[in-house]
């Protein structure tokens, strides 16, 4: 069985935290240091590594093995490579094998120019 891990993006501040499953006060969850945002942005880890074995989250940027800048989105069911939406040309990988011949090289909330290359 996988472990389940959470990420969390603090718009106000700037900080993504990380978090994994644990017990604390008799319940079970998941435990992230303060937030300053009301509303942080919840990520989870696919289960997945890329090609330097680093952990693939929702809302990663995942550059290919030809040098295309994906997005790792959830659709309900499965995780997917996207495209952003100004490339878009029906183009998506599921991730079967996908993952291992490419590398996250950072996510949508602190490296958003990273999406802006044509």
């Amino acid at each position: 069985m996988r472990e389940i891990k959470f990420r969390a993006w603090d718009d106000v501040s700037k900080v993504m935290s990380f978090s994994n499953f644990e017990q604390f006060d008799g319940m079970m969850g998941f435990r992230f240091s303060h937030f300053e945002t009301e509303k942080p942005v919840y990520m989870q880890c696919t289960g997945l590594h890329d090609k330097n074995d680093k952990e693939i989250y929702e809302g990663d940027i995942f550059k290919d093995w030809k040098g295309r800048m994906l997005v790792v989105v959830w659709r309900g069911f499965y995780w997917r490579f996207e495209l952003p939406e100004k490339l878009r040309k029906e183009l998506r990988y599921r991730y079967e094998g996908f993952h291992s011949a490419g590398e996250v090289i950072g996510n949508i909330y602190e490296h958003p120019h990273l999406l802006n290359q044509e």
